[in-house]
Order: C-alpha cells, then sequence, then structure tokens
C-alpha cells in the first residue's frame, strides 16, 4: 500500500520534468467494480504508479487540488453565471 507521504511526494513533481512519454494511460487500466472501494482505490494507484500525473490517450493530465476548497462544479457554474451575466 502506498503511503501518505509517498503521495505526498507524487503530487509535488513538476510536470515539466515528468517524460509524457512514460505516463501510463488510464484508459488501459482496468478495475473490478465488485471490489470494495478501498480496494479499487489501491488497485487504481497500483496501476497508474502516479495518481497526479498520468495520460488519457495521448494526452497527458496533472491533476491539481485546490487548497480554497472551492469545487470543480461550483467553478464551472461560476464560469456560466458570470458569461451569462457578460451577455
Amino acid at each position: 500500500m502506498i503511503s501518505l507521504a509517498e503521495l505526498e511526494r507524487l503530487s509535488r513533481l513538476d510536470f515539466a520534468d515528468i517524460d509524457k512519454s512514460q505516463l501510463i494511460d488510464i484508459a488501459n487500466i482496468a478495475i473490478d467494480p465488485d471490489m470494495p472501494i478501498e480496494e479499487r482505490v489501491q488497485k487504481y494507484i497500483e496501476q497508474v504508479e502516479n495518481p497526479y500525473i498520468f495520460r488519457v490517450e495521448k494526452v497527458p493530465v496533472r491533476v491539481v487540488f485546490s487548497k480554497t476548497g472551492r469545487t470543480l462544479d461550483n467553478a464551472i457554474k461560476n464560469h456560466f453565471l458570470s458569461a451569462r451575466k457578460a451577455l
């Protein structure tokens, strides 16, 4: 099982220093949906190697979490509300 310290280290890796050709393509990851959630998470992390930096087909992806607590859902809603008001 991966430690919290290792997850923290992985989250701080600089995207510019990563060899994008070596990233795991999550399209190739298979997880049994009948497994308990904890086992599914563990299997995903084992397969992806770095849950913060991976590929989706040919597109490199970096996951970063906001320290503000603002959710992606709220950010998208606010964006479209602001855009609508600007019209």
